[in-house]
């Protein structure tokens, strides 16, 4: 457990670090969220990733893990990869959902496949401990739930 809590506070840090809401000046509070929340209701897969990790963090709203991890899952079922790494990490925390390392490999593992440089290193990476967690069945269930995602996202577009 003490692996997953320090993999949660990394991913947690560089996704707040990118939430775009004005480095070096302080949060207004309600109007990002007004905008964010507004854009995340319409269905835009970055407004959904956003206001799940405000809500994740308590930046701006009361910290709410389950409310953090619906909006993350959908900008995760949407292909967002940030969003389908922080989402993988609360289901190897149990942040927000049952903990379930199935569902944890599958979505850190489509974020590895989606990203690049630090952050396909650091997906990936989580990846590598939540299968030090699991048995080789379960390995090979969740990478069965990859190949189908994949499958039906890509027929989708």
């Amino acid at each position: 457990m003490e692996d997953f809590r320090w993999i949660y506070t990394l991913i947690l840090g560089f996704c707040l670090t990118s939430l775009d809401l004005g480095l070096g000046q302080p949060l207004k509070a309600q109007p990002v969220l007004d905008e964010v929340k507004v854009s995340a209701e319409a269905g835009d897969p970055v407004a959904q990733r956003k206001l799940g990790l405000m809500y994740a963090g308590g930046r701006g709203v009361g910290q709410d893990d389950v409310e953090a991890a619906q909006w993350l899952s959908l900008a995760a079922q949407q292909g967002e990869a940030r969003a389908q790494g922080s989402l993988g990490v609360a289901y190897a925390l149990g942040k927000g959902v049952s903990l379930d390392y199935v569902e944890a490999y599958r979505w850190l593992e489509l974020a590895t496949r989606q990203s690049c440089g630090e952050s396909r290193k650091m997906f990936r990476r989580n990846r590598d401990v939540v299968v030090s967690k699991m048995t080789s069945s379960e390995v090979k269930k969740a990478k069965g739930l990859v190949k189908t995602w994949l499958d039906s996202f890509d027929h989708g577009r």
